[in-house]
């Protein structure tokens, strides 16, 4: 869903994405052999899972000497505080916490009060992409 989120986000926010094999490396769980992908094949942009393994990320690529955004881009997706105080500051994928919270209650109340009831119910919610210095808009991954 992240992989498919992250392209719908930036279109939402007027933005192109480029998702070509050989220029963005998506590998939620596979982290560090994307980064040596990365550093092997001249991608020029990750997508990670989530912040905390962005996070990571451009710890490693600092001890690689590779410079984020100017090497190599960075996008995350939550969007916690630790992105904000990061430099280069990480650029995110925000989602409505909030809402999802309240419609996961209500949800569970109503289940509570209708046990026998199975019927499903989707709510598409938008997200929301945070362009911080990580992702360098000015030729680096997403471009305007």
């Amino acid at each position: 869903m992240r992989q498919t989120g992250l392209p719908l986000c930036c279109a939402a926010c007027l933005l192109q994405i480029v998702l070509e094999p050989r220029r963005i490396v998506i590998q939620p769980f596979a982290f560090l052999c994307g980064l040596c992908t990365a550093k092997t094949t001249g991608k020029t942009g990750i997508f990670a899972y989530n912040d905390r393994r962005a996070v990571q990320m451009m710890g490693i690529l600092q001890k690689m000497k590779i410079r984020v955004p100017e090497q190599v881009g960075i996008v995350g997706f939550d969007n916690i505080y630790l992105c904000e105080v990061l430099y280069p500051s990480l650029s995110s994928i925000a989602q409505p916490n909030e809402t999802m919270a309240s419609l996961a209650v209500q949800r569970l109340l109503y289940r509570m009060d209708h046990p026998n009831d199975q019927k499903r119910e989707d709510h598409p919610l938008h997200a929301e992409l945070i362009c911080r210095q990580s992702s360098d808009l000015k030729g680096g991954i997403l471009s305007k």
